[in-house]
């Protein structure tokens, strides 16, 4: 027992710091890491966590990890992207994933972070899954990656929407984003606006 914990510590500690060195990269990611390891932990626990703790949070800290094999022109392009290298980003869950693969025991935050573009519709990528084969941890990491892109300046976007505003499109998009983590998000995002006003 204390061989597994001591393993899921010192590889989520791994993970963290590989995040953090992606994380460096550009100034549009900073703090990027922390917000969304806060907020994936506080809203699986207000779902009844029905995603793993330890394996969510690697996920969370490896979901993007795959950009670090891309070139640098790809990610940090103003503006539209070409069919080529938007074809070439799209293999960063793939990449992320096949790195984690490598370690033992961290088979499902692999398949999260292999899965976290998909989409309830199947029109997501890399594999085109629809909602019954999405992982829990996958879909709760496209509600955040989504809300995070939103409230957030970014290289192709200078401007940040308002917390609410971000809110109200993530609720409208039933079709793109899980209605259950959504839900639980809603209530995260309430609860820390709350303790603010208060």
């Amino acid at each position: 027992m204390h061989s597994c914990i001591t393993q899921a510590t010192s590889g989520s500690t791994f993970f963290r710091q590989l995040s953090l060195q992606l994380e460096e990269r550009t100034l549009y990611w900073e703090g990027r890491t922390g917000r969304l390891a806060r907020l994936a932990a506080q809203t699986n626990e207000t779902a009844g966590k029905p995603v793993d703790p330890v394996q969510l949070e690697a996920a969370i800290y490896m979901h993007d990890i795959g950009m670090s094999f891309l070139s640098e022109s790809i990610w940090t392009k103003h503006g539209r992207l070409t069919d080529r290298a938007m074809q070439e980003l799209r293999r960063h869950p793939s990449l992320g994933a096949g790195l984690m693969t490598r370690m033992s025991g961290w088979e499902e935050a692999a398949e999260i972070v292999e899965q976290h573009h998909e989409r309830l519709d199947g029109t997501g990528y890399p594999k085109g899954l629809t909602e019954q084969n999405i992982l829990h941890g996958a879909k709760l990491i496209a509600v955040l990656d989504a809300f995070e892109a939103m409230t957030h300046q970014r290289i192709d976007r200078q401007y940040k929407k308002s917390i609410m505003r971000a809110m109200g499109e993530l609720n409208a998009c039933d079709h793109q984003f899980s209605p259950q983590w959504v839900q639980a998000f809603n209530k995260v995002i309430h609860s820390s606006l709350t303790n603010v006003v208060n």
